[in-house]
């Protein structure tokens, strides 16, 4: 099964699924995963997977009305090289700066390719959130 028929099987049990993120007592919450074989062109640079990766969580909250907060990152590789980390650390702070939120850190993990989880969550406007059902 693949993503979308994923969640049209979730949908059901899970009502707002297929939302960009989730709204619980007026903060946005939301996560994404990226891989380096599906996700990142060949020759991508660790500054640009932070900057894309980051940015991908911080547009969903925009996309539900919200204004973005904050943001963390899990960072997956093989091994750690402390260059390539700095500059996906440089990324993800410097799309979170151009938001006005704030990066606050994140994981490592092994893993077997270059994988990235973010989470980022914001506050509901005065307009309130903005869902797929209206």
């Amino acid at each position: 099964m693949n993503e979308r028929d994923a969640l049209r099987a979730l949908a059901a049990d899970l009502p707002h699924a297929g939302d960009d993120a989730a709204v619980v007592d007026g903060t946005v919450i939301t996560t994404d995963m990226l891989h380096e074989r599906t996700d990142f062109p060949a020759g991508t640079t660790r500054y640009t997977a932070g900057w894309r990766a980051v940015g991908a969580s911080l547009s969903d909250v925009a996309a539900m009305g919200a204004t973005a907060r904050a943001a963390v990152a899990v960072y997956a590789d093989e091994a750690f090289d402390r260059d390539e980390l700095t500059r996906f650390v440089a990324g993800a702070v410097n799309v979170c700066e151009a938001v006005d939120a704030e990066y606050v850190g994140g994981d490592l993990d092994e893993h077997v390719e270059f994988t990235t989880a973010t989470t980022a969550v914001g506050g509901i406007t005065d307009a309130g959130a903005v869902t797929r059902d209206g």
